[in-house]
């Protein structure tokens, strides 16, 4: 990167000669000199910061992502990870960086029951990196069977937490401000992320929906309202199922990445067919490039929400490219021949 000679003397002294000094009990140290780093909550310091490791996986042979100060690499064989590890080493010691092994981590997915050998390990300045059956990334925990039950468990509990204290604490609260406490801190819970880890299976559907179920039912009974059934409640509350909110979110999000092209993904999630105009199916008729055989492969975004979207009408797409079109259209169809629970099973 480039800057002319003034931004260049600016830079330099912007970073330059600086010290510290901390006060404790009232009294002030002695100056000491900052030599490295940059100034901590500085508009530039971020920048700065980023400027400076941007060239870290250049080398690198395994797939990687970088987020801030967090680099993750992905590879399916360890020997190219093994290798990485010692570019790593090297840019670190290049640039004056270090990395704390205790702080990173190694995960390893594998298929159904296949047994990984336990004499694998990676290692990072001579340290062993752990391993880990669980990885968080950015809020969603990853686990090493691909299955997301650990994570599920971990929103449920942390919901019901929430939901505990709702009640004990506001007790005199009215049951729309409940309500209204559900929607906003308890709903976004248990839907971030959901485009990843919507199941599938209907026990998984059934863990995730009680959180709801109980919910309603506890406010229910506090105001002494007749519950007669799951669905019957959802409606006098003017709620939907956690189970259709997922697919329509789902569905949103299909159509910001395959029609309206808000949603940029430089892996190709679908394969868009040549659909006959003269068809009464829609222009926007998708295939999932991963083959849909397993459990696993069964929850796969790509895979989940083929069937529903392809079966969608015509009408609901607008002539003239609009997600808050296509959004309110999609209110009015009738999805309920892909929802797993129904009045009858719930």
């Amino acid at each position: 990167m480039m800057f002319r000679f003034r931004s260049h003397k600016w830079l330099n002294a912007f970073v330059s000669n600086r010290t510290f000094q901390v006060i404790v009990n009232g009294k002030l140290s002695t100056s000491k000199a900052v030599t490295s780093g940059v100034p901590q909550g500085s508009v530039l310091g971020p920048t700065l910061f980023l400027m400076y490791i941007n060239d870290i996986g250049d080398g690198l042979k395994c797939d990687h992502l970088l987020f801030a100060d967090d680099l993750k690499l992905f590879a399916t064989k360890t020997k190219d990870i093994e290798d990485d590890m010692r570019v790593l080493e090297n840019w670190c010691t290049k640039w004056q960086m270090q990395v704390a092994p205790n702080k990173c981590e190694h995960i390893m997915f594998k298929k159904g029951k296949t047994i990984i050998p336990s004499s694998i390990t990676f290692k990072l300045d001579n340290s062993i990196i752990p391993v880990a059956n669980y990885v968080r990334d950015l809020g969603v925990h990853l686990s090493s069977d691909l299955t997301f039950l650990h994570h599920y468990n971990l929103i449920i509990r942390k919901a019901h937490q929430r939901i505990n204290i709702f009640f004990n604490v506001l007790k005199h609260a009215s049951f729309g401000t409940l309500l209204s406490c559900f929607k906003i801190y308890i709903i976004p819970l248990l839907e971030y992320g959901s485009i990843i880890f919507s199941p599938t299976i209907k026990q998984q559907i059934i863990l995730l929906e009680s959180v709801q179920k109980s919910f309603v039912f506890r406010l229910f009974k506090k105001f002494g309202k007749t519950y007669l059934s799951y669905f019957d409640a959802l409606m006098e509350c003017g709620l939907e199922s956690l189970e259709y909110r997922r697919l329509v979110i789902n569905l949103h999000f299909t159509y910001k990445y395959v029609v309206s092209k808000e949603i940029i993904i430089d892996h190709q999630l679908f394969v868009l067919e040549n659909n006959d105009r003269s068809l009464r199916r829609h222009e926007y008729i998708l295939r999932s490039p991963i083959r849909n055989s397993t459990k696993i492969t069964n929850q796969l975004y790509s895979n989940r929400i083929i069937r529903c979207w392809n079966s969608l009408p015509r009408s609901v797409f607008p002539v003239k490219v609009s997600f808050p079109v296509f959004k309110s259209n999609l209110l009015a169809c009738n999805l309920s021949h892909f929802l797993t629970l129904n009045p009858c099973n719930y």
